[in-house]
């Protein structure tokens, strides 16, 4: 697909790239946090999606990319947290991992293999 940025016509061919950066793989929380991610593109990233758990979040159209989650009343459990990153192509890339909330015992924390 060919879009026109500053006036050239360039060619959109990879979709963005992202990776959340707090909080970790299989981390545990127990308060409300903050999450991150980090976005890239071969040309701009339009934005990002933050989900919890199959709901969005929020979304964020400038870096650094970021919310808050809000733990108030969240059952203590194995959830999945998801960072959605989409180009001006409308081409996406999503990152997702396994978090612990509150204090669930004996459960384990799977971490997704690549």
């Amino acid at each position: 697909r060919l879009r026109k940025i500053n006036g050239a016509k360039v060619k959109e061919v990879a979709p963005p790239r992202v990776v959340l950066t707090w909080p970790l793989e299989c981390a545990q929380l127990r308060e409300s946090t903050t999450i991150y991610a980090v976005a890239s593109d071969d040309h701009v990233v339009d934005r990002v999606e933050f989900w919890f758990d199959g709901r969005m979040l929020a979304r964020d159209e400038t870096p650094p990319y970021q919310t808050n989650l809000n733990l108030t009343g969240v059952e203590s459990g194995l959830y999945r947290l998801t960072a959605k990153a989409y180009d001006r192509a409308g081409k996406m890339a999503a990152y997702s991992t396994p978090v612990t909330i509150g204090s669930v015992g004996h459960s384990v924390c799977v971490a997704d293999s690549e």
